[in-house]
């Protein structure tokens, strides 16, 4: 968890993620006592009602053996009277006390008279001869529980005895039928269990069974003193079904009574009480992480977009230093313009957090160029079109720069209209332009006023591109048609393959030797020795010439060589 934790971006997501850690961390601890507590309250729930069944049952026997004990009490008498009086009396000659007693408790199978000695005085049908069991020494003042014995096919009998004041035992046998009927409709459950048992662990009779069971000797889990109750986590040895069991014996007879509710069959709904807790925390770790997962993914998308965004001011900062740009954004009627740091440095100003006077960026305008810059300004307000144009600022210190500025003017619904724009210093570029257009003049008058003819011409087409007033004055043609003809129309049709030729040689620059004959627009024929250039002429291979007239030179050359040949 401290790794996963660590693992997050600082700042808000490593917050809310020990935040709903620890509350993550609180929730579970409490969901852990109330988990445990409600299975200790429902496992207490189950001792205290096994408590109350295990004494309901005993306090039920309890009240059965106690009318029983004072029903033979009343028959002693007449039980010791009949056996002195009618000493021969035949078996079927019991007394109507003993006869009226049985039919009043259809819970005993019979009940007979003995001797001191355990010897059948008088009985029913159903009482054995002798006792079969020897009473404890010290039995004489309550009633003593002898083993089960089986009667026939019927399902055991348990002995009652009760010493007379004669010393006779007067045995009543009850039914273990009738202590199986005190189990049944138990609220145990399901899988929970009832029994009655001797002080030595026999079973005498248990909660929905067939007598299966009865006869056989429990071992106690604990010793049952008379008079107690315990009660403690128990698996019966007759089905191993771990349960909450009390086992009570609150009367004077041998009796225990044990009672048990099934620990899986009580603790059933606290499993699905834990299965929910569980759920509820599983989804509550699950939603915090999955969260969180996206909470830092989310930072550190942000913060990538955040550096992003960091490197871009500072590559706009940088660009704006280096082309000495900047920008600036303004609402409708504000008299304050919010400007970059560049852009208050083009102007020489001094931004008060990022704001300054729109007056002191008009002030800074040169005055011939202000009422423009006013007037396209209020224009682009109006929305008409956007705000561009170029003027001339002058600094404090005199300086004087150009400044391009480009606006436009933003209207969203319901928010004030803004507009925002660039400036840019052009003062560099201006004055390159001017420089090129003083270079072009010059070239110009140079081209123009040269006192040799001057022509430019395509190396392709071989069509004139441009000529100067000295080539128009020397060979007679105007200026347009010079630029409807071709540099073969003016050589002599002998020279049309040898110009060809020539144009197509490499080698800069091209100072012509041989002479070149070229023939005006009256048919005059010139010689004239070329001076040429490659150049680049309205993005076309050009070649620059200049025509040097040599015609004086050649007709001199001409006379000194007739007068050699005749001298």
């Amino acid at each position: 968890m401290r790794s996963i934790l660590s693992s997050l971006p600082d700042g808000p997501v490593a917050r809310m993620g020990w935040v709903g850690a620890c509350l993550g961390l609180v929730i579970t601890l409490g969901l852990a006592v109330v988990v445990i507590q409600d299975r200790e309250a429902r496992s207490e729930a189950a001792r205290r009602q096994s408590q109350a069944i295990a004494r309901g049952v005993d306090r039920l026997l309890r009240y059965e053996v106690r009318n029983l004990e004072r029903a033979l009490r009343g028959m002693g008498a007449e039980a010791d009277g009949f056996a002195r009086d009618y000493p021969a009396a035949s078996p079927w000659d019991i007394s109507g006390a003993i006869r009226g007693v049985i039919s009043r408790h259809a819970e005993l199978h019979d009940i007979g008279l003995y001797d001191p000695l355990g010897r059948r005085l008088h009985g029913g049908p159903g009482s054995a001869r002798s006792m079969d069991f020897e009473p404890a020494p010290d039995s004489s003042a309550g009633l003593v529980v002898g083993p089960l014995q089986q009667v026939g096919r019927t399902r055991p009998v348990l002995p009652l005895a009760l010493r007379t004041q004669a010393g006779n035992w007067l045995v009543a046998w009850l039914r273990t039928s009738e202590l199986q009927r005190m189990l049944e409709g138990l609220d145990v459950g399901q899988h929970g269990a009832a029994a009655i048992l001797d002080r030595r662990g026999l079973l005498l009779a248990r909660h929905s069974g067939n007598g299966e069971y009865v006869g056989r000797l429990m071992p106690l889990p604990v010793q049952v003193l008379p008079g107690s109750t315990t009660t403690l986590e128990f698996a019966s040895p007759v089905d191993g079904e771990p349960r909450f069991t009390s086992f009570t014996s609150t009367s004077s007879y041998p009796f225990i009574v044990a009672a048990g509710l099934s620990k899986q069959e009580t603790l059933a709904p606290w499993w699905n009480y834990v299965a929910w807790a569980v759920a509820l925390l599983l989804l509550y770790w699950l939603g915090m992480f999955h969260l969180l997962r996206r909470m830092a993914a989310s930072e550190v998308a942000r913060r990538s977009t955040q550096d992003e965004l960091l490197r871009n001011v500072d590559w706009l900062a940088k660009a704006q230093q280096a082309s000495r740009a900047g920008v600036w954004a303004m609402d409708q009627g504000d008299d304050k313009v919010r400007v970059s740091v560049q852009a208050a440095a083009v102007f020489g100003l001094v931004p008060e957090e990022g704001m300054v006077p729109l007056d002191d960026v008009f002030g800074r305008m040169h005055d011939g160029d202000r009422a423009r810059v006013e007037s396209a300004f209020a224009e682009a307000w109006s929305g008409e079109q956007p705000f561009q144009a170029e003027y001339r600022i002058v600094l404090a210190d005199g300086q004087q720069r150009w400044i391009n500025a480009q606006a436009a003017r933003l209207a969203d619904p319901g928010q004030t209209p803004q507009m925002t724009g660039t400036i840019v210093d052009i003062t560099e570029r201006r004055l390159q332009q001017e420089q090129l257009e003083r270079a072009e003049s010059q070239f110009r008058d140079l081209f123009e006023l040269n006192p040799l003819p001057f022509w430019v011409f395509d190396t392709e087409t071989l069509r004139f591109l441009a000529v100067n007033a000295t080539a128009i004055r020397r060979y007679g043609y105007s200026r347009e048609e010079f630029l409807g003809m071709t540099i073969l129309q003016v050589r002599p049709d002998a020279d049309v393959d040898a110009v060809k030729l020539s144009v197509g040689e490499r080698g800069e620059p091209r100072d012509s030797s041989p002479v070149w004959t070229h023939v005006t627009l009256d048919g005059k024929q010139i010689h004239v020795r070329i001076h040429s250039s490659s150049i680049r002429f309205d993005d076309r291979p050009a070649r620059l010439v200049l025509a040097e007239d040599v015609s004086e030179s050649v007709a001199h050359e001409i006379d000194l060589a007739w007068r050699a040949a005749h001298d």
